[in-house]
């Protein structure tokens, strides 16, 4: 999501959360009047899970792209991450 000063998104890198995005009340953030936090939800089962996620702020007002993820690999601009060299560092 884009605004007049910045922009922000998320990704959900491993499963199917869904993207929304919350907008706090007026004046909770002390330089703007409003504000947009980027969120991934999910209802899951009880036991154990494993979150990866990645979440993009920038405080631009240029029309540049946002982070996409594609067959297991991250895009911003002119680099790239793969997910799977991310989670072998993570050891």
């Amino acid at each position: 999501m884009a605004t007049e000063h910045a922009k922000v998104s998320a990704l959900a890198l491993t499963g199917d959360a869904e993207f929304k995005h919350i907008f706090p009340n007026a004046n909770t953030n002390l330089l703007h009047k409003r504000t947009v936090i980027p969120t991934l939800m999910k209802s899951l089962n009880k036991g154990t899970h494993l979150f990866v996620h990645a979440f993009y702020g920038s405080p631009t007002q240029v029309e540049a792209e946002l982070p996409r993820l594609e067959d297991g690999v991250i895009y911003l601009e002119d680099k790239e991450w793969k997910l799977a060299d991310l989670m072998e560092k993570r050891g």
